[in-house]
């Protein structure tokens, strides 16, 4: 195999398996998280945490969650309000966002 045939993965991100979108939860408090594949990101707004999508495999370690910022959760919302975000375990991703501003 050529060098010219194989990928560099840092040009193309594998993106996250939208099959295991039902099954993935947040690891803190185990409700559905929001993907945002332009991210690379399982957004939970409840606790503003995020978790990494590596290669297409999502980091959903509780110690490897991201603190995000009121900045980018702004930004965040705007990308889901956009249309540009799935949520998980079936969730509708606009009313999981309503809930968790709710709180």
């Amino acid at each position: 195999m050529s060098a010219e045939t194989i990928a560099d993965p840092a040009e193309e991100p594998a993106p996250l398996d939208e099959r295991l979108l039902p099954l993935l939860a947040c690891p803190v408090d185990k409700d559905a998280l929001l993907y945002l594949p332009g991210d690379d990101l399982l957004y939970n707004p409840r606790l503003r945490r995020g978790y990494q999508v590596e290669t297409g495999i999502p980091i959903l370690l509780a110690d490897e969650a991201e603190e995000i910022s009121d900045e980018r959760h702004v930004a965040l919302v705007a990308s889901v309000e956009r249309g540009e975000a799935t949520a998980t375990l079936g969730r509708d991703p606009v009313e999981l966002l309503k809930r968790a501003q709710s709180r």
